[in-house]
C-alpha cells in the first residue's frame, strides 16, 4: 500500500512540475531577442493548412518553444558546465576554453573561399581602385594562438596566407600575425581589445607610411561587464571582460558620418556610442557597429591624405586609432557585406593617390561569398 502511494506521489509531483512549467510558460514573455546569444528568438509559426501539411508549423513550434522556455539560459548554462566540468568534454558547439579565453575552432582550410576572395579583390582593384596605393592585411583569429598548441583542430595558417597571396597582385601585404598575441583579444569574444592594439596600429600605420598614435597618451574609458559572443554561445560561466575605448583631443576634433541605408544620405554619429553597450551587440560602441559606409573626417589633419579601409567588424576598433594620429584628413570605412561594390562611386570619392587598405580577419576571408563584388 505504501509503495503504491509513493509511486502515485512520484507521478503526481512529476506531472505537477511539467504542468507547472507549461502553465508558467503560457504567461512568460521571453522577448524577441536573446541578449546572451546575440540573435533573434524564433517567432510563433503561422498556422495554415500549408504549414501544417509540410510540417513547417510543427518544426517552427518546436523552435519557438525551445527559445521561449522559462529559465532557458540557466538550463543551457547548467548543461554546458556539466559537460565541461563533470564529463570533461573539450568543447561545446565547437567552442573551447583555454586559460579562461574562449574560441571557436575550425579545422577545414577554406581554399575555395580564399581563391574567390582573391578574385573579388582583383575585380575591386581593376574597376574601382585605379591609381591608388593598395595594401592588405589579415587579422588572425584566436585559433592561431590557441588551437593547435592545446590539441584542438586547426588549419595551416602559413598555407592560408600562401593561398591568399597567390591572388593579391597589385596589393602590398602588411603583416599583423607577428604584431598580435592572444592577450590582445577579449577572452569572451572573437574581437580584439582596442586598448591593446599599439603593436597592431604601429604595423598598419608603418606599412602605410603614416603617422602612428601613442595609445598610452590617450584617455581610456572602461565599460563593465562586457560579455562577448562566446559567452552566450558556449553557455559557460566565463569571467567577463572590460570593454575599453580610447580617445584624444585629435579624435575629439573629428566627426563621424554614417550612410543611412534608408535615406541614402550621410548622418553624423558619435565615434563611440555607449548606448550600444547595453544592447544586443555591445561591440557596436565602436563606430556604430555593422554599417555599410562610414567616414571619419579630421578638419585639422596635418595633411590631405585619405585612407579607404575595406573592412569587417574588427576595423571598427582600430580605425579611430589610425585617425587619432592626426595625419589623415579622411578615413572612409567600407563594409562590402552590406553594400554592393558597384554602388561605391555614388557615395565614395576614390581618387588617384589615395591609400586603400583591405583589412579582414581570417574567419571572414573563409566565407568570401559575403563580399558583394562582381
Amino acid at each position: 500500500m505504501m509503495k503504491k502511494l509513493r509511486d502515485w506521489l512520484t507521478v503526481g509531483v512529476f506531472v505537477l512540475l511539467i504542468g507547472g512549467f507549461a502553465v508558467v510558460n503560457l504567461f512568460y514573455d521571453a522577448g524577441t531577442v536573446s541578449t546572451s546569444e546575440r540573435r533573434k528568438l524564433a517567432e510563433f509559426p503561422q498556422f495554415t493548412w500549408q504549414t501544417v501539411k509540410t510540417a513547417k508549423f510543427m518544426n517552427g513550434l518546436e523552435d519557438y518553444l525551445s527559445d521561449h522556455f522559462i529559465g532557458r539560459d540557466d538550463f543551457r548554462r547548467l548543461k554546458a558546465n556539466f559537460l565541461f566540468n563533470v564529463l570533461q568534454q573539450k568543447d561545446n558547439h565547437e567552442i573551447y576554453v583555454v586559460d579562461g579565453s574562449a574560441s571557436e575552432y575550425s579545422a577545414s582550410l577554406p581554399e575555395k573561399s580564399l581563391q574567390q576572395a582573391g578574385e573579388k579583390f582583383g575585380i575591386l582593384r581593376d574597376k574601382y581602385l585605379t591609381g591608388c596605393n593598395l595594401y592588405y592585411s589579415v587579422i588572425p583569429d584566436k585559433n592561431y594562438f590557441l588551437a593547435e598548441a592545446n590539441g584542438y583542430p586547426a588549419y595551416d595558417y602559413d598555407k592560408f596566407m600562401q593561398l591568399l597571396r597567390e591572388h593579391m597582385d597589385g596589393y602590398t601585404e602588411i603583416d599583423l600575425f607577428s604584431a598580435l598575441t592572444v592577450e590582445d583579444y577579449y577572452r569572451t569574444d572573437l574581437h580584439w581589445d582596442q586598448s591593446r592594439l599599439q603593436a597592431a596600429v604601429n604595423a598598419l600605420c608603418g606599412g602605410l607610411g603614416a603617422a602612428t598614435p601613442d595609445l598610452s597618451a590617450m584617455t581610456a574609458t572602461r565599460l563593465d561587464p562586457f560579455w562577448g559572443v562566446y559567452y552566450g554561445q558556449s553557455a559557460l560561466s566565463l569571467a567577463p571582460d572590460t570593454l575599453t575605448y580610447l580617445t584624444s583631443p585629435v579624435l575629439e576634433g573629428c566627426t563621424y558620418e554614417v550612410l543611412n541605408d534608408k535615406t541614402m544620405a550621410f548622418e553624423e554619429k558619435p565615434i563611440y556610442n555607449e548606448a550600444h553597450f547595453t544592447g544586443i551587440d555591445p561591440y557596436s560602441v565602436f563606430l556604430e557597429g555593422p554599417v555599410s559606409l562610414g567616414k571619419i573626417i579630421n578638419p585639422n589633419a596635418t595633411s590631405d591624405r585619405r585612407l579607404i579601409i575595406f573592412r569587417d567588424s574588427f576595423g571598427s576598433a582600430i580605425a579611430p586609432l589610425m585617425a587619432a594620429a592626426g595625419e589623415y584628413a579622411e578615413i572612409v570605412l567600407v563594409d562590402l557585406r552590406y553594400i554592393y561594390a558597384e554602388l561605391l562611386p555614388q557615395f565614395v570619392e576614390i581618387s588617384e593617390g589615395d591609400d586603400v587598405l583591405l583589412l579582414y580577419n581570417t574567419q571572414i576571408l573563409g566565407n568570401s561569398t559575403l563580399f558583394n563584388i562582381k
